[in-house]
């Protein structure tokens, strides 16, 4: 078969058998998956995430059906608007002990960044109380999310492209996999186990998994085989909050620093903003965020500078013949990508898409550029369930950091700046390449403000 699509923001690709479809512009993600959902929401097969490891029981790889559904309605009853109001504290509290690790140890970045976004996390999901950087429970939850972006790398996997390869023996894949398999049950069921045990004691702390485990024993008909579909069902809806949540999260958080350290003016401007409109006396929280349109824009413009899942998740047509698409056939049963890195450094909707320049989500509504959160969460049926999670978590990081500390380039033994690179890594989850940055407090009054802040802002 040839090419029945021309390149452009859709194109198209035939590898070993399967098509593949790519989506590079939003408004051909919007038009094929968000108004086509119904046949384009179910994932491909792939046999190494999937089937050996296990990944196809968790919300990115379900295939679109019943179990898809009642998990997601799951994480929405979760991370609704509504529920939000329940994990703003959570976030704010962990926000302050963030930066108050910051102030003790600056050079722990990294461990300061995944512990502050996994906390509230698991706080709000299993009940359980991270205690630092190196919480077994953290430090579990990034390994296994580092295992899914290597796992889930197209192409990266010669099983996927010859499944046959599963039914050959002592094969090096299949050793992995099993290695994999087991990293990825222990993060499914030790929190599910702290919490049931905590249940069983009757002292369990009030969070989701306890909810959702009530809320089953009232409403089950108590048959052997309901009672373990969804106790299954609620493990891998708690393991999809704390997977998901950590690692994309912490990498846009990563990605902000190095941005502050390479551009002192855009730090300076944001930094200005805070102080006239919240002043020096306690930190941001979240319902300032209409307030302070230049943080918005600073955090808009970090979101599109690099997209965390540059070519999202793939999606499946399920269609049961070729579908039609601006008059031209896609072939049934094809792979489409939503190459959202594309649709962010695309000049036809962001000028000089190459230069970070928040100003671009400033001024009048005609003029203000696309907002990455219609891009950067998904499209139709599959779009994240945590982004509301998502989106506060990193507004706070983003506005308590520039409120408190001043973000700069690490200074080399020759005593020059040595600014960070701005490479990142390849995998389904990309993250920035290891940096330093020096990170100061802005001030005495700054001090005082991170040693003496509340366990929740005020």
């Amino acid at each position: 078969m040839g090419h029945p699509l021309p390149p452009g923001d859709v194109s198209y690709v035939k590898l070993l058998g399967q098509d593949i479809i790519l989506l590079s512009s939003y408004e051909a993600a919007a038009e094929l998956l968000d108004r086509k959902s119904a046949i384009y929401s179910s994932r491909p097969s792939q046999i190494m995430a999937g089937e050996l490891v296990g990944w196809e029981q968790g919300i990115g790889l379900l295939p679109y059906g019943e179990e898809m559904k009642r998990t997601r309605r799951l994480l929405y009853e979760a991370m609704n608007g509504k529920a939000m109001s329940d994990l703003y504290p959570l976030q704010e509290r962990e926000i302050i002990k963030f930066v108050q690790g910051l102030l003790r140890n600056p050079n722990q970045l990294k461990e300061h960044i995944h512990q502050m976004v996994g906390s509230s996390l698991i706080k709000l999901t299993y009940g359980y109380e991270v205690e630092g950087v190196n919480d077994p429970f953290i430090v579990l939850a990034n390994e296994a999310m580092a295992m899914f972006s290597v796992v889930t790398a197209p192409g990266a996997w010669i099983v996927d492209t010859l499944p046959f390869l599963k039914h050959i023996p002592w094969t090096s894949f299949k050793a992995k996999a099993k290695e994999w398999r087991a990293l990825l049950h222990a993060l499914v069921d030790r929190p599910m186990k702290f919490t049931r045990d905590r249940i069983d004691r009757g002292d369990e702390m009030p969070c989701l998994v306890t909810r959702w485990v009530e809320r089953d024993v009232k409403t089950s008909t108590h048959s052997k085989e309901e009672a373990e579909y969804n106790d299954s069902l609620i493990k891998w809806a708690g393991a999809s909050i704390l997977a998901a949540g950590t690692d994309t999260t912490a990498s846009v958080v990563a990605t902000f620093f190095a941005l502050m350290a390479l551009h002192p003016e855009v730090q300076k401007r944001a930094q200005t903003e805070i102080t006239q409109v919240i002043g020096d006396d306690r930190l941001p929280k979240y319902d300032d965020r209409s307030s302070l349109p230049y943080i918005e824009a600073v955090y808009r413009e970090v979101l599109r500078w690099h997209a965390v899942l540059p070519a999202g998740l793939p999606h499946l047509s399920v269609a049961t013949d070729d579908d039609e698409f601006r008059g031209m056939r896609i072939p049934k049963g094809s792979v489409v990508f939503a190459v959202v890195q594309n649709m962010h450094h695309d000049p036809q909707t962001y000028h000089e898409p190459h230069i970070f320049n928040p100003e671009r989500f400033l001024g009048y509504s005609r003029n203000v550029e696309r907002n990455p959160e219609s891009t950067i969460f998904g499209f139709g049926r599959r779009r994240c369930p945590g982004i509301n999670v998502a989106r506060s978590s990193v507004w706070l990081a983003i506005s308590c950091v520039l409120a408190t500390y001043d973000v700069g380039p690490a200074v080399g033994p020759d005593g020059k700046p040595t600014p960070p690179n701005m490479k990142f890594t390849n995998g389904t989850i990309s993250h920035i390449e290891p940096y330093e940055c020096n990170i100061t407090p802005r001030s005495a009054k700054a001090v005082s403000l991170i040693e003496e802040a509340p366990d929740v802002i005020v």
